[in-house]
């Protein structure tokens, strides 16, 4: 095989080098029949693909990272071409203590039909989970996911959208939070029945910069809200923290039936149907991603309405009244992180002149741009929302720019 720097594609598998490409060989097609219906948005794609992907990240030798992809399709089947229209933002979905991906088919059943891509790593699935690992994982592919878009031998070129959302059950909602505290570009986090880790995903929510929202339930006797997700909650930075607490559901619930995970609530008692708490989930996870990964802020009012009219469930709240929409340009503009704390750079695409300005039109900073990346230092500006104002010899583009505290 000729190494040409990034993809090997192998028999109905893909391998990821990020350091380098490799040729392209022949893919058998097998066809996933998938039943899926939405319940908060209409779906806007017919078909749901599969594609098996394997990363290896460089900073970790030998670190194989196996995902198992779900992406919006005219058709079903494996590796059959990305649907086309606007570029598709991505979820990384990470499993439970010793479940497997194929347990959240409700999970990529009811997102990829309205325009999202569904990565679902296999790693972590030992007896002896290395969190650490699967945490750096769910980090490494929040920030690399995307770069596929720029493989013109890439299944994914030029569809994927460099807006993520970390997602989480059990183990693997600890993970997710745990990744803030290594580089990420999550852009915001859901997490169901997350279970505290070592290291402790507790500790690390101070260091979350993105919207997160916390599901729980009351009768959760694998991981209690009390132990794990409210300090979770409590402990979260972000500029947008929601917490949603399910009555009478269960923590193997907010997943498709899995034997290992039934046994470890064998003495639970449930008293909604996983039906009715899939439901529930949906009608909260859909307008938040559509409002952090598609910027509807009509989406963001839809949410908060329904969290004072939806039955069955408890909540509570720490974000603005209204955030603003997300003006940013991804492919004239790029703001890292965002939201930030004491510093954030930026890319524009060419040499130009930067003004930060606060919401009241006042002027924070300013000052050229050389065209590469640039450290801007927010250390002592206060938290809230700023616009980043960037011109260019022959364009402009502006971003909204969120400071946490």
């Amino acid at each position: 095989m000729k190494v040409q720097g990034g993809i090997i594609r192998c028999h109905r598998h893909t391998t990821i080098f990020m350091f380098e490409i490799t040729s392209m060989k022949n893919k058998s097609i097998w066809l996933w029949v998938l039943l899926f219906s939405t319940i908060a948005a209409k779906a806007q794609f017919p078909g749901i693909g599969h594609s098996t992907i394997t990363f290896n990240d460089p900073s970790r030798p030998g670190r194989l990272i196996t995902t198992e992809i779900y992406y919006p399709a005219l058709s079903n089947g494996d590796e059959v071409p990305v649907a086309s229209g606007p570029k598709f933002p991505f979820v990384i979905m990470s499993h439970g203590f010793l479940m497997t991906f194929d347990a959240y088919a409700n999970i990529w059943e009811e997102l990829v039909p309205l325009g999202y891509i569904v990565v679902l790593p296999t790693t972590a699935g030992e007896l002896l989970p290395d969190h650490e690992q699967y945490a750096r994982d769910i980090a490494f592919l929040s920030n690399n996911f995307s770069k596929l878009s720029k493989f013109a031998g890439s299944l994914f070129y030029n569809r994927i959208r460099n807006k993520c959302a970390a997602m989480g059950h059990s183990m693997g909602g600890g993970a997710t939070l745990l990744a803030a505290s290594y580089p990420n570009k999550i852009t915001t986090t859901i997490t169901f029945a997350a279970a505290e880790t070592s290291p402790s995903a507790i500790a690390a929510c101070p260091s979350m910069t993105a919207p997160s929202l916390v599901f729980a339930t009351d009768d959760d006797c694998v991981t209690p809200p009390a132990v794990h997700q409210i300090p979770m909650f409590e402990a979260l930075g972000g500029p947008c923290n929601t917490y949603i607490e399910i009555a009478g559901g269960t923590h193997c619930q907010f997943a498709d039936y899995n034997f290992t995970c039934s046994l470890g609530e064998l003495f639970c008692a449930s008293d909604i149907s996983r039906n009715t708490q899939h439901n529930l989930v949906n009608t909260f996870m859909v307008p938040w991603l559509q409002r952090f990964l598609k910027n509807s802020t009509a989406a963001y009012d839809s949410f908060n309405d329904l969290l004072l009219s939806t039955e069955g469930i408890t909540y509570v709240q720490d974000c603005p009244l209204r955030l603003p929409a997300d003006e940013s340009d991804e492919e004239s503009l790029e703001i890292y992180p965002n939201p930030a704390r004491d510093a954030f750079q930026l890319l524009a695409p060419e040499a130009g002149y930067v003004m930060v300005t606060g919401i009241d039109g006042k002027t924070i900073w300013e000052g050229n741009h050389a065209g590469n990346w640039q450290t801007i230092s927010t250390a002592h500006w206060s938290a809230g929302m700023y616009k980043v104002i960037w011109v260019g010899e022959q364009e402009q583009s502006s971003a909204t720019l969120l400071i946490a505290d």
